[in-house]
């Protein structure tokens, strides 16, 4: 992230943020760290796994200071397996060193689904709430806390029931409790999968194929389909084939004075712009925001990152007001 906003804040409030939330939940963790949770004490579940715990809040902190803002191509992807790993490790300490047992799991997936996804959520609620609402919606919210915690809760059972295999392995030679514990490696991966595919059709924003969009091309009877982009896509990495349109669709209000231009130059190598940007009112209101549309054509195969900033073109001084950044891919 799970990367998806409109317009990012700056590394320090995103820095200062995550480091009162980590140094709240660290606080908590010190007041409780005596009250028993199925046998164990709260401190006894992360204290072994400090280090693990710490890489983890290291990993959120670049996501949204480095991924998302810079649009580095699969940084997403290699942070989320980081996180991942952090859990499986320390369900690996916890069931085979301190031997806790599958109940101690869930409690383990809770604390770091607090430490990792309750640090996303609020980020986004608190932060990018403020420059696009939906982050701040119940739906969302839940959605993408119920998502992530999920995939922690799932890896940490997945983990902790193969080592208690394997434990009941070495005692019995399999006698005891091996289907209980293939039961729930299936379970747990059912689980994920199925949270995974509610997550793709409900809240996950993905560019989508305008099919009704096609355009003819003038020289042959080959139609081209059009990847249509929003706000909620930068720093999303988009892959097109020689001949796609690529739009976007961005909030704006011209009557500010603000409008969405390309901040660097294209040689028109790899991506042109087809026409001039096109603004669409809300209402018919004098002054009402809307939408601006730009549109760019893959003419030929190679890479490029683009990037838009709103601003008012007369303000060379003034950081923009917003920005969209997508690396783009044409085959």
């Amino acid at each position: 992230m799970d990367s998806s906003m409109q317009q990012f804040p700056s590394t320090l409030q995103i820095s200062t943020f995550l480091a009162a939330y980590f140094a709240l939940f660290t606080l908590l963790i010190f007041l409780f760290r005596n009250l028993t949770l199925y046998g164990r004490k709260l401190s006894a579940y992360l204290k072994p796994n400090v280090h693990f715990a710490l890489l983890a809040a290291l990993v959120v902190w670049s996501q949204y200071a480095l991924c998302l803002p810079q649009g580095i191509p699969y940084c997403i992807n290699l942070t989320q397996g980081i996180w991942a790993a952090t859990v499986a490790l320390s369900a690996v300490i916890l069931v085979e060193k301190k031997k806790f047992r599958l109940k101690n799991m869930f409690i383990l997936g809770i604390l770091y689904s607090l430490l990792i996804h309750g640090a996303k959520v609020s980020t986004r609620y608190f932060l990018y709430g403020q420059y696009d609402p939906v982050y701040r919606t119940a739906l969302y919210i839940l959605g993408r806390f119920f998502y992530g915690s999920s995939l922690v809760l799932g890896i940490s059972w997945i983990v902790g029931s193969v080592i208690r295999f394997s434990q009941e392995h070495r005692k019995s030679g399999m006698q005891k409790k091996a289907f209980l514990y293939i039961a729930n490696v299936v379970f747990a991966g059912f689980l994920l999968l199925l949270c995974g595919n509610i997550y793709k059709n409900n809240f996950m924003q993905i560019p989508r194929i305008n099919e009704s969009s096609q355009t003819e091309n003038a020289t042959d009877t080959e139609t081209k389909s059009t990847v249509i982009l929003d706000g909620n896509h930068t720093g999303q990495q988009v892959t097109l084939q020689v001949g796609q349109i690529l739009e976007i669709n961005l909030p704006a209000n011209p009557s500010t004075g603000y409008t969405w231009e390309l901040s660097n130059n294209f040689d028109g190598h790899v991506l042109i712009q087809v026409g001039e940007a096109q603004f669409q009112p809300q209402s018919n209101l004098i002054g009402a925001s809307g939408t601006t549309t730009l549109q760019f054509e893959a003419v030929s195969k190679g890479k490029i990152t683009l990037s838009l900033i709103y601003h008012r073109p007369w303000e060379t001084e003034t950081e923009p007001q917003n920005t969209f950044t997508s690396p783009v891919i044409v085959n």
